[in-house]
């Protein structure tokens, strides 16, 4: 996707004072948009001495924050230490993860990877299962990220949308209750890994995996 149609919820700041650090410019923001709707902030410097170069970037929690903040820029009412900030969109994010926080599943959300294979239209063969898995699913970059912690290590699995050649929600109870997970089917590139999947049943053809995430609401 071109960076110049990807939606972010980052802003390009400018007009921030030297004598200001990266907390100073955290505390003011939220105390003017509220607590928690500033995600990170960075503040370029210089190589030599880092003295602050004046601008830097902000990224918001949720996309109502980046809009009143760039309103309040536009109207001259972001006052800070003396200078009155300017506020742009950026294409890029200070640290990548989804928009719209609907689609970020974190640690302690009860979710469950399952790696199997099917064997019958509406049954899969488990090989191998993590528990509290955090989850992001990025429309904006086709892709889905999940992390996995596994004997003290955290791996990350990254699932492009043109690997996927299918998915479907389902129901754990095999019933008609509310869907409770997502089944994806896709296709492994060579060179990637899926962590501690293995064919013990012999019955995946190469690049061939199965994934299924269960999401406790």
């Amino acid at each position: 996707m071109d960076t110049r149609e990807r939606s972010t919820l980052t802003v390009k700041v400018s007009n921030i004072p030297q004598s200001a650090i990266a907390q100073d410019l955290l505390t003011f923001l939220e105390s003017t948009l509220g607590k928690g709707t500033i995600f990170a902030v960075e503040i370029f410097t210089e190589h030599q001495n880092w003295k602050s170069r004046g601008h830097g970037r902000v990224q918001f929690d949720n996309p109502q924050a980046k809009i009143e903040a760039l309103s309040l820029s536009h109207k001259r009412k972001l006052l800070f230490k003396g200078s009155h900030l300017s506020i742009s969109s950026s294409f890029n994010d200070i640290i990548v993860r989804p928009v719209d926080r609907r689609n970020r599943v974190e640690y302690g959300g009860g979710s469950v990877l399952l790696a199997g294979v099917m064997v019958r239209s509406d049954c899969m063969g488990i090989l191998e299962s993590w528990d509290g898995v955090k989850m992001w699913i990025m429309p904006e970059r086709k892709k889905v990220e999940m992390f996995v912690n596994h004997e003290g290590e955290c791996y990350k699995l990254e699932v492009n949308f043109g690997d996927v050649w299918e998915t479907n929600g389902c129901s754990l109870d095999g019933g008609d209750g509310n869907v409770d997970a997502i089944l994806m089917k896709g296709f492994c590139p060579k060179g990637r890994v899926l962590v501690g999947c293995l064919d013990e049943m012999g019955t995946l053809e190469y690049g061939q995996v199965y994934v299924r995430v269960t999401l406790t609401v």
